[in-house]
């Protein structure tokens, strides 16, 4: 009777030792798992999650109000500028009048410049060609009065020059100008003949560089980690089987709105094509923060040391070591790494990591 039921029961603890044992087995695995990092995964896993929305750059030109004439244009729609180009001019009669007088001056004046120097040429061939001492002395009186008149045409351009550029200063002040480069992608024609109107409302000219960005929020302890030329991925929140891809161009370490709880700060990717895409689009963006030579690596993963190092002075003073534990096969080895700076929890490693390597986190 005792042999009936020994063996069922050693069967059933031995079964349930092997089950706990498993149990066991996965449980401490899982947690090595959790507790190790492949910088390989690390590259291509690590990114701040955040929302933005399509924009462009718009330049909008405002004419001034209660004018007397319409704006003289000097772009048409479709029209390539660039930065400093002119776009429009105020109207002023009286100014474009006198430039245009002062311009006909000068030219009459340089060609009479022109015509002195002629005769002063001809004057000078004959005085080589004469002997007669009455003839030389008449041909030297006349050329003494053509130089003097060459002068006093001289002095006449150079004042009509200093007038042109007078005028010109003035038309140049009554004159808008672009202020970056782009493309003009909207002249609104009725609008510029509203220049009676006080009040301007609408832009009568739109310049835009053409290219697409994201825009978005982030929060305080995610500002800390953008940086200049971060590369992103960004799928429309409807069509989310286009990936487009961009870098982080600007983030702005001011609250955008200070009065909040919760603090947002901006930031804008240029994207490298916007195909289907289209202004005010609403964009889920994966920017990744570490990639080579380049690893945000969580503090338990790193040790900071403090070492004694003496100087050419051969005085004593503490240096900041950092290290990682890494793993070879069964063997974990304590190595150094250089730390660039300490952000939200978080060490970015700089120097002593490749994409082949796996870290473990120290106890």
């Amino acid at each position: 009777m005792k042999n009936k039921w020994f063996l069922p029961v050693v069967l059933s603890l031995i079964v349930l030792a092997l089950v706990l044992a498993s149990v066991i087995f996965l449980y401490l695995n899982e947690q090595d798992k959790k507790n190790t990092i492949e910088i390989d995964e690390r590259i291509k896993t690590h990114v701040l999650n955040v929302d933005g929305k399509v924009k462009q750059n718009l330049s909008n030109y405002f004419q001034k109000g209660e004018q007397k004439e319409p704006v003289l244009m000097h772009v048409e729609l479709g029209d390539t500028v660039q930065k400093g180009d002119p776009l429009f001019t105020y109207n002023d009669e009286a100014l474009f009048s006198k430039e245009k007088e002062v311009g006909l001056s000068l030219d009459n004046k340089m060609i009479e410049k022109d015509q002195i120097e002629g005769q002063i040429l001809a004057m000078e061939m004959m005085e080589s060609d004469t002997s007669s001492e009455n003839k030389l002395d008449e041909i030297e009186a006349q050329l003494n009065w053509l130089d003097s008149e060459l002068s006093k045409a001289e002095n006449n351009i150079d004042i009509l020059k200093e007038k042109q550029t007078q005028i010109s200063g003035k038309i140049d002040e009554l004159t808008v100008k672009a202020s970056t480069d782009g493309k003009v992608v909207k002249l609104d024609k009725a609008q510029i003949e509203k220049f009676s109107e006080k009040a301007q409302t609408k832009p009568i000219l739109v310049v835009t560089d053409e290219k697409y960005f994201v825009e978005g929020t982030t929060s305080r302890k995610q500002i800390d980690f953008l940086e200049e030329g971060l590369k992103f991925d960004a799928k429309h929140v409807q069509n989310k089987d286009k990936l487009y891809n961009g870098t982080v161009d600007t983030y702005e370490q001011v609250a955008v709105n200070p009065e909040a709880d919760t603090q947002r700060f901006l930031y804008q990717g240029g994207l490298d094509h916007h195909k289907d895409l289209y202004i005010g689009d609403k964009m889920k963006v994966k920017i990744h923060l570490s990639y080579k030579d380049h690893i945000w690596l969580p503090e338990r993963y790193v040790k900071k040391k403090l070492t004694t190092h003496k100087n050419k002075k051969k005085l004593a003073h503490p240096v900041k070591e950092y290290y990682v534990n890494k793993i070879y096969g069964d063997q974990v080895n304590e190595e150094k790494v250089k730390v660039k700076r300490f952000v939200n929890g978080q060490y970015l490693v700089v120097e002593g990591l490749s994409s082949i390597d796996a870290i473990k986190a120290f106890k």
